[in-house]
């Protein structure tokens, strides 16, 4: 199966499970009836390049100082984001970023809510980490092209570690934001981790909590690293694996075929079948 659910469906008439190396590892194998088919670059099927409510690319204008002003924004200074759901978001979440609003000079956090019940809970939240509520700003709901070009406005996007953004996430990297997160066990927890590696940014994936807060701080100490970070998904936005639909299609298909030939030849020669775990990189894809 794939995508509907992340998770191992648990019965034995499903053989496979289609997933990639980061956002169901090896060892992970255990918790799942289903062998594994890895896809190269991440398994998040999306159609970005033919998307016209995400077209035309979107990026940082060189008068993105005013426009983070007119977006109630710091024109200088830090802005992290995170524009999941808020309802993905643990107390224990909120104490990482009371943690680095604290220890980052003139940072802001930017989210999405216009609910008054909601930012009063989250200022009771950040009060008890001695954080002022007005270190997080609050975004309204915009067409998602409206979105995308605010987006840009931002610096980094700080991923909920329990349950990752999924289109909220790849949008991120649509607009040229890059994303830290530390992934856990379970599927929806490591979302983040497949994104980076699909944008080869595994250096952004932390270890856990504490390596997330440590590796937050070093990006925001050395805004040039982020600078650079975000040149590069820019100029291989178009030629970036995860964003190449055709080319992620042939690849679906190409492990459809091979799971259909490893039963065919398996029945014709009157074997029992027995699925495999089946390994997808560039080009090539074998049966393990």
């Amino acid at each position: 199966h794939y995508m509907g659910f992340g998770a191992t469906i648990g019965a034995d008439y499903v053989h496979y499970f289609l997933a990639d190396n980061a956002v169901a590892t090896p060892e992970l194998s255990v918790y799942y009836t289903e062998k594994f088919v890895y896809l190269p670059a991440t398994f998040y099927a999306n159609s970005y390049t033919q998307d016209p409510d995400r077209l035309p690319l979107v990026g940082r204008n060189t008068t993105y100082k005013e426009e983070r002003e007119a977006a109630g924004l710091p024109p200088e200074g830090t802005v992290l984001c995170n524009f999941n759901h808020l309802h993905k978001t643990s107390s224990e979440m909120w104490a990482l970023w009371a943690d680095i609003l604290l220890r980052t000079d003139g940072a802001v956090l930017w989210t999405l809510n216009d609910n008054p019940e909601t930012q009063a809970n989250i200022a009771k939240e950040l009060n008890k980490h001695g954080v002022a509520a007005e270190r997080v700003v609050y975004a309204g709901h915009e067409k998602i092209w409206q979105h995308l070009h605010r987006h840009a406005l931002a610096d980094l996007f700080l991923d909920n570690n329990e349950y990752n953004g999924g289109t909220t996430g790849l949008d991120s990297y649509w607009a040229d934001v890059p994303i830290l997160s530390s992934p856990m066990e379970k599927f929806s927890a490591r979302y983040g981790a497949t994104f980076n590696k699909g944008a080869d940014l595994e250096i952004l994936t932390a270890r856990n909590g504490e390596d997330y807060v440590e590796l937050t701080l070093r990006l925001t100490r050395k805004p040039e690293i982020l600078d650079g970070i975000r040149r590069k998904l820019n100029s291989e936005k178009l030629t970036a694996p995860m964003f190449d639909t055709p080319a992620f299609m042939r690849r679906f298909e190409d492990t459809l075929k091979m799971q259909w030939e490893i039963a065919y030849s398996q029945l014709s020669n009157e074997q029992n079948f027995q699925a495999m775990h089946i390994v997808r990189r560039g080009a090539s894809a074998r049966a393990a």
